[in-house]
C-alpha cells in the first residue's frame, strides 16, 4: 500500500496495559484507520473528522485490527484532512485512543473546460486575407491537447502551439467558399492534470468569403 504522510508510534500518556496507536493509510481510493496492540475496539463510536465542506463521505465497516473507511470524493477541487478524533475507543484496560496523525489526500473532480475561443481578427476571411489566428484558452492546465482534437470545417489549421492554459493555431479558409467555417472541440479531446476528461463541446464560427466576384 501506500502511505501517504509519515506516521509515528505514539503511546498514551498513562503506559498502562496495551498501547493504542492509530495511523492512517491511503489504499487508492480507500483510507485505513489502523489500530495497533488494541484488543477492544467499539467500532460504533469511532468519529473520522473531515475539514472539507461536503467534498466526500466515508463509509466504515468493522475488522479486529483494521477500520476501513472508504472516502469519495464530491465535485470539488481542493485538499481534504482526515483524522481519527482522540477519545474513540479503549484499550483492554480502558485507556483511550490519542488523536490520530493527519491524513492529507488532494482531491480534483472538476471537469476541464475552454473559457474561450478567440480570433485575432474580427473581419471575413477573404481572398486577399484568408488567415487568421485562432486562441483556445482552458481552465486549468493541459498538457495533452494536440491540433488533432480540433475539428474543422470549411478550411484548414497550421502552425498549432502552446501549452498549459493557452493554445494558438492559424485557421486558414478554404478557396472558393461563401459559407461561414467552423471549429470544434468536443468531449474527451483533453483532460487536465489530473486526469479530468473535458465535457463539453466548445465551437467557434468564422465568416468566409473567397469567391471571386
Amino acid at each position: 500500500f501506500e502511505t501517504v504522510e509519515q506516521t509515528a508510534t505514539v503511546p498514551f500518556l498513562a503506559v498502562i496495559g496495551d498501547l493504542i496507536v492509530i495511523t492512517l493509510e491511503k489504499h487508492g481510493s480507500s483510507i485505513t484507520a489502523r489500530a495497533r496492540n488494541s484488543n477492544n475496539y467499539n467500532i460504533s463510536t469511532v468519529s473520522l473528522e473531515i475539514n472539507t465542506n461536503s467534498a466526500g463521505n466515508l463509509s466504515v465497516s468493522n475488522n479486529p485490527l483494521v477500520y476501513t473507511a472508504t472516502f469519495t470524493a464530491g465535485v470539488t477541487n481542493t485538499t481534504v484532512s482526515i483524522k481519527v478524533l482522540a477519545g474513540q475507543f479503549t484499550d483492554a484496560v480502558g485507556n483511550e485512543n490519542i488523536l490520530s496523525n493527519t491524513l492529507t489526500i488532494v482531491v480534483d473532480t472538476v471537469a476541464p473546460t475552454i473559457s474561450s475561443v478567440t480570433r485575432a481578427g474580427s473581419s471575413t476571411l477573404n481572398i486577399a486575407n484568408p488567415t487568421d489566428i485562432l486562441t483556445f484558452t482552458f481552465s486549468e492546465d493541459s498538457t495533452d491537447f494536440t491540433v488533432d482534437d480540433i475539428t474543422v470545417v470549411g478550411g484548414t489549421l497550421t502552425n498549432f502551439s502552446g501549452s498549459g492554459k493557452v493554445y494558438t493555431v492559424h485557421y486558414t479558409a478554404n478557396g472558393n467558399r461563401s459559407s461561414d467555417g467552423t471549429v470544434y472541440v468536443y468531449p474527451g479531446a483533453f483532460s487536465d492534470l489530473a486526469g479530468n476528461l473535458n465535457l463539453d463541446t466548445t465551437s467557434l464560427t468564422i465568416p468566409i468569403d473567397t469567391v471571386s466576384p
